[in-house]
């Protein structure tokens, strides 16, 4: 599990807007923008979309335990240990 991903990372989520003759465009305005953990539970019936089992307390938990600019940080130095193994492998 990737923390940044669902937790920390902005998305932008598309208006999908009708035409007179019915095509429909995608429109992706900044006030759509929210991470995937914000956009589940944006709906009144979000409960509704996770197992019965679960609730949304221990995921606020776990949204709440790590701020974002920290998330961010440990991704990025995952990212560079990936790539310098990849290197070395390259090499050798």
């Amino acid at each position: 599990m990737i923390p940044f991903i669902n937790y920390h990372r902005p998305c932008y989520f598309p208006a999908v807007i009708t035409d007179d003759k019915g095509k429909q465009s995608k429109k992706y305005h900044y006030d759509k923008m929210m991470t995937p953990y914000e956009k589940l539970k944006s709906p009144e019936s979000a409960q509704d979309f996770l197992k019965p089992s679960l609730s949304f307390e221990p995921l606020e938990k776990v949204a709440d335990w790590i701020r974002d600019n920290k998330s961010a940080d440990q991704l990025n130095l995952a990212k560079k240990r990936l790539f310098k193994q990849i290197n070395e492998q390259k090499k050798g």
